[in-house]
């Protein structure tokens, strides 16, 4: 950002070498007959000066519009102020602004030029003094149109611009816009340029052009940025289109395992591209990475009678143990998968070896329900379910637990039908006991 400020103060001070500072206009006419400005918004005080600065009345686009926008209308025949209090805000320091030796400009939109413009300044003491020398300075004056310039002397501590504009009798002054253009390059305590918005910031755009007006550098409001040739960080003599003596760090790369290349370099820092699969003979011996080299089979793990361990966090997260056991969260995984910790899953298949349909054979016997009451209470859990004790010590196996406690169902439902049955029976005995009651009763009344 040095370098940049420097340069541009340099095309800063060319330009001013080139024109009068007195009369920063050309003899060029805009739309409407507007002279056009040389001044660059980079060095105008006030540009957006109703964010930056207390503005009344707030005239928006008033210090940022174009010569050929009418913003703030004088009704013919009488006089209006506007004041801008440059610390009001908080931009420039309760003192004031520094060194603000320089020109006030105030443009006309076409011919709508005021019968007189003047202004007064107030310093960081509460003193007013008078723009010295406000007079109209347009090259097209002798036609109506009007850009006049007033002088801000170089006493210290500028606080506050009073500027009055006066229409004629017979039409309204139109401004256009209103400008200040100071001398000295450390505007605002900032080395080289001025902020246009916050301190120690550009707000304007930067356009850097060689002398055939073609853009070569171009820095925007927004932080985007153009460069035509090489670019050096840390070093003053780039060789390539970016070049850093210093480390590179890219936070943003979005991942892709799609993508088969890899950036490498060499022994000068030069960046290059290669084949993953280009890699397999510059990797350790004891290593193998699948690529194309290896026919349709793909892979990465160890070639040695050595256990695989998974780092993250430089912590071993999980490990494929030699002899092909997996565990996760433990070192020594005693089974093909040992898990130390909470299993997440939406769905769990397990393939058992056997399946207790067999429960509704006919030829199987169910065991007589007082024989489960005494087995209940000399075990205290069902025949064929592992107690808690033995859960506790050995483990649960899902498919032989799923298959012991389907056949328990089975069980259940075929007690649960044989007890139906009964029920049933003992309703329709009930049925025809009640039919046979009138008779039983009248026999006995007899």
């Amino acid at each position: 950002m040095k370098r940049t400020s420097g340069i541009a103060l340099f095309l800063l001070l060319t330009w001013q070498q080139g024109f009068s500072q007195a009369s920063p206009y050309t003899s060029l006419l805009g739309a409407f007959g507007q002279p056009r400005q040389l001044i660059g918004e980079l060095t105008d005080v006030l540009y957006n000066a109703t964010i930056r600065f207390t503005v009344t009345p707030n005239v928006p686009g008033l210090f940022n519009a174009d010569v050929n926008d009418v913003n703030w209308v004088v009704a013919a025949g009488t006089s209006s102020d506007l004041t801008i209090d440059l610390t009001g805000k908080g931009e420039v320091g309760p003192n004031g602004l520094t060194y603000p030796e320089g020109y006030l400009y105030v443009s006309f939109y076409s011919t709508g030029a005021a019968e007189t413009v003047t202004g007064q300044v107030q310093y960081a003491d509460g003193s007013w003094a008078t723009l010295d020398n406000f007079i109209n300075i347009s090259p097209n004056a002798a036609g109506g149109y009007a850009v006049y310039q007033g002088w801000i002397n170089s006493r210290n501590w500028l606080k506050v611009i009073k500027l009055t504009v006066t229409a004629p009798a017979g039409s309204p002054a139109l401004v256009a816009r209103v400008e200040y253009d100071r001398l000295r390059a450390d505007y605002e305590l900032v080395p080289a340029m001025v902020t246009k918005y916050a301190s120690n910031k550009f707000y304007a755009p930067i356009l850097f052009q060689d002398g055939n007006n073609t853009n070569q550098a171009f820095i925007a409001a927004d932080g985007s940025a153009f460069l035509s040739n090489h670019l050096g960080i840390g070093t003053s003599s780039p060789t390539a289109q970016l070049h850093t003596t210093g480390s590179v760090r890219f936070a943003g790369l979005g991942n892709d395992n799609t993508q088969g290349k890899i950036v490498v370099e060499d022994a000068n820092g030069n960046l290059f591209y290669r084949d993953i699969a280009s890699l397999s003979s510059a990797l350790p011996a004891a290593w193998g990475f699948g690529g194309n080299t290896v026919g349709a089979l793909k892979g990465i793990g160890t070639l040695d009678n050595f256990d695989l361990p998974l780092i993250a966090n430089n912590t071993e997260q999980m490990r494929v143990t030699a002899s092909g056991n997996v565990g996760i969260g433990t070192t020594t995984p005693q089974s093909r998968l040992a898990v130390n910790g909470t299993i997440t899953a939406k769905q769990v298949k397990v393939t058992p070896t056997g399946w207790p349909d067999y429960v509704f054979d006919s030829s199987y016997r169910l065991l007589p329900l007082p024989g489960i009451e005494k087995y209940i209470r000399a075990h205290k859990h069902l025949p064929e379910i592992m107690p808690a004790a033995q859960v506790r010590q050995e483990g649960l196996d899902l498919g032989d637990n799923q298959a012991a406690l389907l056949k328990k169902i089975e069980e259940l439902t075929l007690y649960v039908i044989e007890l139906d049955k009964k029920v049933e029976r003992l309703a329709k005995e009930n049925k025809e006991l009640k039919k046979k009651m009138p008779l039983i009763n009248s026999h006995k009344t007899k």
